[in-house]
């Protein structure tokens, strides 16, 4: 698959969500930073902590999710996230 076909099958993983808060996103807005809806791709696992890069592990976010999260582990993040949790596709 292309990146541009990766980039849709995140977006779409969720409908268009942002995986932590569930604010809408806009697809256009990919990685357009200060736009309205503008959103990016976020690690549900760390890659700065080993985890993969690797579709499985992406969730689309919008900036101020990912911008909190950072580098934190799911975990500490988002409650409904159980410790030790590497899989998104349980919490969709």
């Amino acid at each position: 698959m292309s990146m541009y076909t990766w980039v849709h099958w995140t977006y779409d993983r969720t409908g268009g969500a942002c995986f932590w808060c569930g604010k809408w996103l806009a697809f256009s807005n990919y990685g357009a930073r200060g736009a309205r809806a503008a959103w990016v791709i976020d690690h549900f696992y760390p890659f700065a902590r080993w985890g993969a890069d690797q579709p499985y592990n992406w969730v689309p976010a919008c900036h101020p999710c990912n911008d909190a999260k950072s580098d934190m582990l799911p975990w500490h993040f988002d409650p409904r996230i159980r410790p030790g949790e590497r899989d998104p596709d349980n919490y969709l």
